[in-house]
């Protein structure tokens, strides 16, 4: 089973997860601490690239801060959730794309975020590398 499959078999029940007592807990911490890194870190004016964007948590959060976000996942079913809460919350500013970072054209951006996804690269030095 690949990266794309095993999040597109978890993804209700990943979302399902993160509103358990113990998770939602620690991410209200993690969203504190993310929220002023991305306020203090990226400009309001830029379009932001995330990778590995999953159902969204980070990027409703980067929504509300940066101009406009492009938000990327190799996972259909993740990408299913995200495009659902979009539409419940009306964000008008990100783009959401199913494909493989490593495998898009050099489009440039001057801000990238992206959490929890080297675990999944096979190659984490090229990965960041492309990334830069």
């Amino acid at each position: 089973m690949n990266v794309a499959q095993y999040f597109d078999a978890r993804a209700e029940k990943y979302e399902q997860a993160l509103k358990s007592p113990i998770i939602s807990r620690s991410r209200a911490d993690e969203h504190r601490i993310l929220n002023w890194l991305v306020l203090n870190n990226f400009s309001h004016k830029d379009p932001v690239l995330e990778i590995g964007c999953g159902t969204g948590y980070y990027t409703l959060m980067l929504s509300n801060v940066c101009k406009k976000v492009t938000a990327i996942d190799v996972s259909a079913g993740m990408l299913k959730v995200l495009n659902k809460k979009i539409k419940m919350n009306g964000t008008k500013n990100v783009e959401v794309f199913h494909t493989d970072f490593t495998q898009m054209n050099n489009k440039k951006f001057n801000s990238v975020f992206c959490a929890s996804v080297l675990g999944y690269v096979d190659e984490p030095e090229n990965f960041i590398k492309k990334i830069y």
